[in-house]
C-alpha cells in the first residue's frame, strides 16, 4: 500500500539533504574523488528540492487530483531512493572504524559491481524519474517513462538481493556469537563447580570469550 498520502516526500527530501551534508566530509577527506563527490551532493539536494516540489503540488487543488497517475511509479522510487540513503548512512558509520578511503572504496564497490548503478549515475536518475513524474502531474510534456522504469526496476531487484544477503550475514554471524557465548558459560560453570571442591583453581584466571568472539566475523 502506497504511503503518497502521509507525506512521505518531505521526510525523504530531508534525509537526502542529511546525506549530502555528511558526504562533505567524505569530499574533504578524499580530494582525488572530490568532483565526483561534490557532483553527488549537488544532485542530493537537488533531488531533496524535486521531492518538496512534488509535495508541495500534492497540496495544489489544481494538482491533487492527478496524483493517481504517479501512484506506482513513486511506489517504485521510493524504496530505491531509501535504500541508496541507507547505504551513504552505512558508510558514515563505518568511517568511525575504518579511513574514508576504505569506506569510499566499499561504497562504489557496493553500487557499481554489485547493485548495477555508481552513486552519481543512480541519483542522476532519481532527478530524470522525479522530473518526469512533476510533468505528469502538472500536465506538462513527460519523457517517456519506461525505460526509466526499467532500470529502476533492475535497481530494486539488485538493491533487495544486497538486503538479503547481508540479513543472511548477520544470522550467521549471530549464530556463531550464540555458539561462543554457549560454550563459554559452559567452561565457566565448569570452572565454579571446580572451585567449589578444589580451592586452589579459585587463584586461576577466569575463561574469557574475547578471543573466540573476535573471530565471529
Amino acid at each position: 500500500m502506497s504511503d503518497l498520502g502521509e507525506r512521505p516526500h518531505v521526510g525523504l527530501a530531508r534525509r537526502c539533504e542529511d546525506a549530502a551534508s555528511g558526504l562533505h566530509n567524505f569530499r574533504d577527506q578524499l580530494p582525488g574523488h572530490a568532483t565526483r563527490i561534490t557532483a553527488s551532493i549537488g544532485k542530493l539536494f537537488s533531488i531533496s528540492s524535486q521531492l518538496l516540489e512534488v509535495d508541495n503540488a500534492q497540496g495544489d487543488r489544481r494538482y491533487a487530483a492527478s496524483f493517481h497517475l504517479i501512484r506506482g511509479d513513486w511506489d517504485l522510487l521510493r524504496p530505491s531512493l531509501k535504500y541508496t540513503l541507507n547505504s551513504i548512512f552505512d558508510a558514515f558509520a563505518k568511517t568511525q572504524t575504518q579511513s574514508y578511503q576504505a569506506v569510499w572504496e566499499g561504497l562504489s564497490r557496493l553500487m557499481d559491481r554489485e547493485e548495477g548503478i555508481d552513486l552519481l549515475p543512480r541519483l542522476e536518475w532519481y532527478q530524470e524519474f522525479l522530473d518526469a513524474q512533476f510533468a505528469i502531474v502538472t500536465d506538462r510534456p513527460a519523457k517517456d517513462m519506461r525505460e526509466l522504469r526499467r532500470v529502476l526496476v533492475q535497481l530494486i531487484e539488485r538493491q533487495e538481493d544486497t538486503q538479503r544477503r547481508t540479513r543472511r550475514s548477520s544470522a550467521d554471524i549471530s549464530g556463531r556469537l550464540c555458539i561462543v557465548l554457549k560454550r563459554y558459560r559452559s567452561l565457566a560453570a565448569d570452572l565454579r563447580a571446580c572451585s567449589i571442591n578444589d580451592p586452589e583453581t579459585k587463584s586461576r584466571p577466569s575463561p574469557t570469550c574475547a578471543d573466540d568472539i573476535s573471530k565471529v566475523s
